[in-house]
Protein backbone atom coordinates (compact mmCIF):
# COMPACT_ATOMS: atom_id res chain seq x y z
CA UNK A 1 0.00 0.00 0.00
CA UNK A 2 1.38 3.30 -0.81
CA UNK A 3 1.94 6.26 1.51
CA UNK A 4 -1.23 8.00 0.56
CA UNK A 5 -3.54 4.72 1.73
CA UNK A 6 -3.93 4.24 -2.31
CA UNK A 7 -3.31 0.50 -3.27
CA UNK A 8 -0.99 -0.02 -5.87
CA UNK A 9 -1.80 -2.50 -8.60
CA UNK A 10 1.37 -4.16 -10.36
CA UNK A 11 3.60 -2.83 -12.66
CA UNK A 12 3.10 -3.07 -16.06
CA UNK A 13 6.24 -5.24 -17.86
CA UNK A 14 8.26 -2.37 -20.06
CA UNK A 15 7.58 -4.21 -23.13
CA UNK A 16 3.84 -3.55 -23.03
CA UNK A 17 3.83 0.26 -22.27
CA UNK A 18 2.50 1.94 -25.38
CA UNK A 19 2.26 4.98 -23.52
CA UNK A 20 4.39 6.89 -20.68
CA UNK A 21 3.41 9.78 -19.03
CA UNK A 22 6.16 11.55 -16.69
CA UNK A 23 4.35 14.57 -14.20
CA UNK A 24 6.33 17.26 -12.05
CA UNK A 25 5.29 18.95 -10.21
CA UNK A 26 6.25 22.88 -9.90
CA UNK A 27 4.26 23.64 -6.81
CA UNK A 28 1.88 21.67 -5.05
CA UNK A 29 -0.93 19.91 -7.28
CA UNK A 30 -3.79 17.77 -6.51
CA UNK A 31 -3.73 15.11 -9.25
CA UNK A 32 -6.05 11.89 -10.59
CA UNK A 33 -5.02 9.49 -12.65
CA UNK A 34 -6.34 6.45 -14.06
CA UNK A 35 -4.25 3.87 -16.80
CA UNK A 36 -5.94 1.31 -18.37
CA UNK A 37 -8.96 0.09 -16.43
CA UNK A 38 -6.30 0.24 -13.30
CA UNK A 39 -7.65 1.71 -10.00
CA UNK A 40 -8.34 5.32 -9.63
CA UNK A 41 -5.98 7.06 -8.14
CA UNK A 42 -5.44 10.69 -6.52
CA UNK A 43 -3.40 12.19 -4.30
CA UNK A 44 -1.69 15.61 -3.73
CA UNK A 45 1.74 15.39 -5.47
CA UNK A 46 4.50 17.67 -3.80
CA UNK A 47 6.59 20.32 -5.38
CA UNK A 48 9.30 18.82 -7.28
CA UNK A 49 8.43 15.57 -6.88
CA UNK A 50 7.71 13.14 -10.33
CA UNK A 51 4.99 10.59 -11.15
CA UNK A 52 5.78 7.99 -13.64
CA UNK A 53 1.80 6.78 -15.37
CA UNK A 54 2.48 3.98 -17.61
CA UNK A 55 -0.47 2.21 -19.67
CA UNK A 56 -1.13 -0.01 -22.53
CA UNK A 57 -3.86 1.35 -23.64
CA UNK A 58 -5.10 5.16 -22.63
CA UNK A 59 -4.34 7.37 -19.71
CA UNK A 60 -7.16 9.75 -18.29
CA UNK A 61 -5.16 13.00 -15.98
CA UNK A 62 -6.83 15.60 -14.16
CA UNK A 63 -5.04 18.54 -11.79
CA UNK A 64 -6.18 20.50 -9.95
CA UNK A 65 -3.87 23.22 -10.51
CA UNK A 66 -2.38 22.59 -14.07
CA UNK A 67 0.30 25.54 -14.41
CA UNK A 68 1.55 24.29 -11.30
CA UNK A 69 2.85 21.21 -12.65
CA UNK A 70 5.00 20.13 -16.26
CA UNK A 71 4.81 16.86 -17.94
CA UNK A 72 6.28 14.38 -20.50
CA UNK A 73 4.47 12.14 -22.86
CA UNK A 74 6.40 9.21 -24.05
CA UNK A 75 9.60 10.62 -23.41
CA UNK A 76 9.19 13.83 -24.90
CA UNK A 77 9.89 17.19 -23.77
CA UNK A 78 8.88 18.77 -20.67
CA UNK A 79 5.95 21.02 -21.55
CA UNK A 80 3.65 23.04 -19.59
CA UNK A 81 -0.68 21.87 -19.35
CA UNK A 82 -0.79 25.66 -20.11
CA UNK A 83 1.19 26.33 -22.54
CA UNK A 84 -0.15 25.99 -26.09
CA UNK A 85 1.29 22.76 -28.26
CA UNK A 86 2.82 23.63 -31.19
CA UNK A 87 1.72 21.94 -34.72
Amino acid sequence: MAADGNVKPPRIPDKEVRHLLVVRAKEDSWVKYQSDDRPLMGFTLKKDKVIYIRARENIRFMSGNPKGIAYSYTRGAYQSFTTPVRA
